[in-house]
């Protein structure tokens, strides 16, 4: 299972993020151009809903013209947080001004069979799916939504995710990649150490970033 860290100008975070075979995850207002590792683009939405601002479209296309010529992991689709359908309509309603590969975010209230005729009809018109939304329906949701994605050939992203009991379970569900800003902003290696070495301390509670 891949993990992305969330970006940071910390010289020690660069050296675990390499030593733990780590990548980047990006966003509007926290990137950098200057780097050799993997990474994915997200699109700033739920640092918009967190900090209760209005999300900067204009500022997010601008950002994604400044990767025109690298080749990032995925790029989530924009979405509205913890708000089911709304979301995924909003999604359709900017998904072909993403380029491939893009994931499509979940949300709180959605379901794998409300995307599931969508995904029969249209192939691979995502390359993966991204579970968003509050913590605890992530957790409960995301081995439905890797079994969803892998059933249509398409990877699974679960989002906000940087302990290292969130990455065990997370792996346990067959997970592809997660991400979280905890080892960065906390400079914590542990969990990546942990996870790495598959200790077998296993503390179910607190597994968010």
């Amino acid at each position: 299972m891949k993990i992305y860290l969330g970006f940071t100008g910390n010289k020690q975070v660069a050296e675990w993020m390499r030593k733990y075979d780590c990548g980047w995850g990006f966003n509007p207002t926290n990137y950098s151009k200057n780097f050799r590792e993997q990474f994915f683009l997200d699109n700033g939405c739920f640092t918009a809903y967190k900090n209760a601002t209005p999300w900067d479209e204009v500022a997010f296309y601008d950002y994604l013209r400044d990767f025109t010529s690298y080749k990032p992991d995925f790029t989530v689709i924009p979405d509205k947080v913890a708000c089911g359908m709304d979301s995924f309509d909003f999604s359709i309603k900017h998904m072909n001004r993403i380029p491939h590969p893009r994931y499509l975010a979940v949300q709180d209230g959605m379901w794998s069979n409300c995307i599931h005729k969508y995904l029969l009809e249209n192939g691979k018109t995502f390359d993966g799916i991204f579970v968003g939304g509050t913590v605890p329906w992530k957790l409960s949701t995301a081995k439905m939504w890797t079994d969803t994605a892998h059933g249509h050939g398409l990877k699974c992203h679960v989002g906000r995710i940087g302990t290292f009991q969130g990455y065990a379970l997370c792996n346990s569900y067959g997970v592809d990649s997660v991400d979280g800003t905890n080892p960065s902003r906390n400079n914590n290696e542990r969990p990546l150490m942990m996870f790495k070495e598959q200790s077998n301390v296993y503390d179910w509670m607190d597994v968010s970033e």
